[in-house]
């Protein structure tokens, strides 16, 4: 099979990939943070595969860096990342890029349906398939008391773990810039702004045992990778020193050599002993030679000693950033879950108030959802919805139960 026609079978291998892992490809949404997409890169390996959007809305890629996506469509995200690809790397040609979205920020929907929550969007999802998807509305048999604290208490565990986990992503990502930059870690006031605790204290003291033991590993192989130079370099030592040695007696016996010439000319010595000294002379030369190339030999060991201290910290570097990456990532969730654990806290103790008043539901109630969305650049903005309308990937849904006009509640 020709270069060319190899080059075809890949890169429609990697349209087929995108496809399966782009099932939303038939509704097409504006990119924001918490967006993920499947990236493939003709004959760069290294730069294909799963990447989400960080929330300054960026790709953090290998190889390119990092490519704002702001307002981009994917065609144009494929193409910034060619051609910058062609410029770091000085290409003759601009590579074929390929990006596709394998999956938006999920949508939230909140208030009186059965399962509150974040969930996955789906093409051409409506307001009442939404509800749908959350269980329907909610309907209580009663409203009794100790439900709705019961609730209550459940939203307030399920947030506060969802805050020690926001505390916990923090200190992590401190930690590991710390150990990429080589710097000792912040305080943890300063990481989470004063608003510390017992558990954030002890994340933040595991944090500061893990940053120790790695710097002392990564430490460990620099001192084995410099104690491998130190042992070159005298080595390549000990070997000039024996060149030196060698090279005194290769000139001493030339000096005899040349005594031993002159007497066999004048026949007072035999021919054995000059060619006895010619044999010398030539070991000699031998082993200088052998010497030599030993010490080209070590040079090169000592050469690849540096490419492995340079490539420690490289490597380093590089797998350090794909775990900030991916902790990005899992921040942005985790952010947004927050925000709706916050909502179903509120809702909760509010039924719960509701509870102990002793009102109980009555007939004659009517069902409303609001939607809150937020443009690109702009203000969210909360809206009445009617069940066939559309949702997009960050929507916010707000399900109520409102009393019609004349009925008791």
């Amino acid at each position: 099979m020709s270069i060319k026609n190899t080059r075809a079978a890949a890169l429609a291998l990697g349209l087929a990939a995108l496809a399966q892992a782009a099932p939303l490809a038939a509704q097409v949404f504006p990119l924001d943070a918490g967006d993920k997409l499947r990236i493939h890169v003709e004959d760069w390996p290294a730069m294909s595969g799963e990447y989400p959007i960080t929330a300054d809305k960026k790709l953090v890629l290998p190889i390119v860096g990092d490519v704002a996506v702001k307002t981009m469509a994917t065609q144009e995200i494929a193409a910034e990342i060619a051609s910058t690809l062609m410029q770091r790397k000085k290409l003759s040609s601009r590579p074929t890029a390929i990006v596709a979205v394998s999956a938006y920020r999920p949508f939230f929907i909140l208030g009186d349906v059965q399962r509150s929550g974040d969930y996955a969007i789906r093409p051409y999802l409506t307001v009442q398939q939404a509800v749908s998807m959350a269980g329907g509305v909610y309907r209580p048999a009663d409203y009794s008391t100790s439900r709705f604290e019961r609730d209550a208490i459940v939203a307030r565990g399920d947030l506060k773990v969802l805050l020690d986990t926001a505390n916990r992503l923090k200190i992590r990502e401190a930690r590991l810039k710390a150990e990429r930059d080589e710097k000792p870690i912040e305080p943890l006031a300063t990481i989470l702004r004063g608003e510390d605790d017992a558990d954030a204290a002890r994340f933040y003291a595991e944090d500061q045992a893990d940053l120790a033991s790695r710097n002392s590993e990564f430490a460990a192989q620099v001192a084995l990778v410099k104690g491998l130079k130190t042992l070159y370099a005298k080595e390549i030592d000990s070997l000039r020193l024996q060149i030196a040695a060698e090279n005194r007696s290769l000139t001493a016996i030339r000096g005899e050599g040349a005594s031993v010439e002159k007497l066999t000319e004048k026949g007072l010595t035999s021919n054995q002993r000059r060619l006895t000294v010619e044999r010398a002379i030539a070991q000699t030369i031998s082993q200088l030679q052998a010497l030599e190339t030993t010490i080209v030999r070590t040079e090169q060991s000592q050469l690849m000693a540096d490419e492995k201290l340079a490539g420690l910290g490289s490597k380093r570097r590089e797998g350090l950033d794909v775990e900030l990456q991916k902790l990005q990532a899992d921040a942005v969730t985790v952010r947004a879950k927050i925000d709706t654990s916050r909502q179903l806290v509120a809702e909760a103790e509010q039924f719960s108030a509701v509870g102990s008043s002793g009102l109980t539901e009555r007939k004659g109630l009517n069902i409303k959802a609001y939607i809150t969305r937020r443009r690109d650049g702009s203000a969210a903005e909360t809206l009445p919805a009617l069940p066939t309308d559309s949702v997009e990937p960050g929507d916010v849904i707000m399900v109520e139960r409102v009393a019609q006009s004349g009925a008791q509640r």
